[in-house]
């Protein structure tokens, strides 16, 4: 339930920040006074208006097919031996315990984030993902779209954001201008995909260099756009292996950055989440075998890093045989 609680505050926070954007009316506090008490998901000064129950109906198995995912790897080196776990059949439950303006928006982005995102570890990438096969709501119009293909996650996806959109109407609309400042759910500054003929491990490998410039130059050697133009931290932060990557600067004030592109990977199908946002450290230190070199990090940076990392998903995901449709805004 905590792992839960987690990813479904994080969806509903950029379902909140889209919409708002949208209007031209983005504010960190607007955004935070939106999900904790519009929606009920909770703060520092009142309770969540929800409580999750989970009951294991069949018990999974432990998974063998993540054991060579580099996520993994990093995790097992950092936390002992982690537990993967496939299959099985799990009941999620959601009581309302206070009625909200915006129940019902807050039971859409959490549809959303079991669709779009995985719980726990690696979940950016493709691991702790969920399929949703029932849904019985009681009193709310919240309803499973039926069908696991390109149109019925784009339904999804617009049910989600007009339930938020509804929220916010009272806000003042304006053009928005420059790039999110965190994580939105943007008809602006961002785009969801549907990816067709790829496996778990040619997806999460994508955020590897040598895979990727692999499949993309045929050699793991090469440098890649991401690399020469040294825009590799898109993909998030620290990046370094072996003392060399990408590192922030100790004066900075967070020391880890996710990558602003997720993916969720299911038994039918597989997405691609896109979010652009300028919530980046202001400088980096790129550590090679020559020496180091400061990255003053900017909006315009930011947007050709951005660009240039989704360009080269698709040129990756296209030569191994796969394709990215994309399926909204």
């Amino acid at each position: 339930p905590t792992s839960v609680k987690g990813v479904w505050r994080w969806w509903a926070r950029a379902l909140i920040a889209g919409v708002l954007y949208d209007r031209g009316s983005l504010e960190e506090k607007k955004v935070v006074k939106y999900v904790s008490d519009v929606m009920g998901l909770g703060s520092t000064s009142e309770s969540s208006s929800y409580k999750i129950s989970v009951t294991v109906r069949r018990r999974p198995e432990s998974s063998k097919t993540v054991h060579d995912l580099q996520r993994y790897k990093l995790l097992s080196l950092a936390r002992g031996r982690p537990r993967f776990v496939e299959g099985g059949r799990l009941s999620l439950r959601v009581d309302i315990m206070r009625r909200k303006e915006g129940n019902e928006a807050a039971l859409w982005s959490l549809l959303l984030a079991l669709t779009l995102s995985g719980i726990g570890k690696g979940a950016r990438r493709g691991l702790g993902c969920v399929d949703v096969i029932a849904l019985r709501s009681s009193g709310l119009k919240i309803n499973l779209i039926r069908g696991q293909d390109a149109n019925s996650i784009a339904e999804l996806v617009k049910r989600a954001y007009e339930s938020s959109r509804r929220l916010v109407l009272r806000e003042a609309s304006r053009e928005p201008t420059g790039i999110p400042q965190l994580p939105a759910l943007s008809k602006n500054a961002s785009r969801i995909g549907v990816i067709e003929g790829m496996t778990l491990s040619k997806l999460h490998n994508f955020f590897l260099r040598s895979k990727r410039t692999e499949v993309l130059l045929g050699n793991y050697r090469a440098q890649d756009v991401l690399r020469r133009r040294r825009e590799a931290w898109i993909l998030g932060l620290p990046r370094e292996q072996r003392r060399t990557g990408y590192l922030i600067r100790e004066r900075e004030k967070v020391s880890r950055r996710a990558s602003p592109i997720i993916l969720s990977f299911h038994k039918q199908f597989a997405t691609i989440t896109t979010l652009l946002s300028s919530d980046w450290p202001q400088e980096l230190i790129w550590r090679g075998r020559g020496g180091e070199v400061i990255i003053d990090i900017n909006e315009q940076r930011i947007r050709e890093a951005f660009h240039d990392a989704i360009n080269e998903f698709e040129e990756y995901v296209k030569a191994l045989g796969g394709k990215v449709r994309w399926v909204w805004p």
